[in-house]
């Protein structure tokens, strides 16, 4: 997962096999702690995790992810769907880290993966002349960008779980593999959990 800041084209890479809401956040987490701050403005390629209606004027975010944009300060701004043209930095940094940092590699684990992925950022995608820009990423970022990010001032995210669950005629839901009582004026119900 690339996290591409648009004025620079500084980058970090985020290395999972999930694509879970709690995943997603890690690894922008870890990318805030990577640049130093957090931006204002954060382009979301419509994915579920994020977005849960995709649309030009009224998307609707994933209720977590929203809580998270709202702990950390910034906007969130979909992508118009079915339209690669309105994330181009993003588009292309997916096809550059494939191109250029995995192919060919051999990893021991993830965390070597993670630990190379950003050797890569600093030292290859960083030091390059970007295509677009004529100029280095790494160095248009601590010169130009870095200090207009917002502060890491709060602790890491810690994302909660949300489910609609329907409660059983015995009182009971399910959530997460465990089993809770509800009271009876919800039964047959769907309750948020």
């Amino acid at each position: 997962m690339p996290v591409v800041l648009p004025y620079s084209r500084h980058q970090y890479l985020h290395v999972t096999h999930f694509q879970s809401v709690q995943h997603v956040i890690e690894g922008l987490e870890d990318a805030w702690i990577f640049f130093g701050g957090v931006p204002h403005r954060l382009v979301v390629d419509n994915l579920a995790q994020a977005v849960t209606k995709a649309d030009r004027y009224d998307p609707v975010f994933q209720r977590t992810f929203e809580e998270y944009a709202a702990y950390r300060g910034f906007t969130i701004d979909p992508a118009p769907p079915a339209m690669p043209t309105g994330k181009p930095v993003v588009e292309r940094g997916v096809s550059y880290a494939r191109d250029s940092f995995f192919v060919g590699e051999d990893w021991r684990d993830r965390e070597h993966v993670q630990e190379q992925a950003i050797r890569w950022c600093l030292q290859t995608a960083g030091q390059r002349i970007h295509g677009t820009t004529r100029k280095r990423p790494l160095v248009v970022f601590e010169n130009e960008e870095r200090d207009r990010l917002l502060p890491l001032t709060r602790e890491r995210y810690d994302p909660p779980s949300w489910a609609e669950c329907k409660v059983h005629p015995d009182h009971h839901i399910q959530f997460e593999k465990a089993i809770y009582s509800v009271p009876t004026r919800y039964l047959r119900q769907k309750v948020s959990v």
